[in-house]
């Protein structure tokens, strides 16, 4: 996984999936519940590569969905639900994928801060900020971003926003214009 992350990170989205792929040949279950499934990673992966038709039926076939009840064993699961559906309407302009996205992030982010998951909390916030700068209401998104600042700044956090790409470097330079 760790070596996954590193070739994601240098932008070799390939490399990362044959990491992914050979950490799932050696995966071995154990009691522990995995709350980042590998699944997931390849499916984040997807969605950097807009290979959206594998990444919905990843959601298809895990049966998460924005009504679920959440969790934080399904936790990550739903974050890369809400990634999907950024990248639909992204790609497609689908109307209900963005709305279903909010809707979904939104609770998330409730159950996040309530649990005391800081981390979820600044990733489910960066996707807020994300989302409604794809819908062009960078009102929001300034918003969105600047509690996900808030909540990184004492922590040191970095690499969360650096890993969204140029979608991220728009809104950041948006919030620097704004004195953020």
């Amino acid at each position: 996984r760790a070596q996954a992350r590193f070739k994601e990170a240098q932008g070799d989205l390939t490399g990362a999936l044959d990491r992914l792929d050979e950490a799932e040949r050696h995966y071995r279950r154990t009691p522990v519940p995995d709350v980042r499934p590998l699944a997931a990673l390849k499916t984040r992966v997807w969605v950097a590569q807009g290979r959206l038709r594998e990444a919905m039926r990843w959601a298809h076939e895990q049966g998460v969905s924005v009504d679920d009840e959440l969790s934080f064993l399904r936790e990550f699961d739903h974050i890369t639900l809400a990634r999907v559906l950024i990248a639909e309407y992204t790609r497609n302009h689908a109307g209900h994928a963005i709305r279903d996205a909010l809707r979904l992030l939104d609770r998330l982010q409730h159950a996040a801060q309530a649990g005391g998951r800081l981390g979820s909390a600044i990733e489910i916030g960066v996707l807020q900020a994300l989302a409604h700068q794809a819908q062009g209401n960078l009102a929001l998104a300034l918003v969105a971003l600047e509690h996900a600042l808030r909540l990184a700044e004492p922590e040191g956090y970095l690499r969360i926003f650096v890993d969204e790409g140029p979608a991220m470097a728009t809104v950041l330079s948006a919030a620097a214009a704004h004195g953020m």
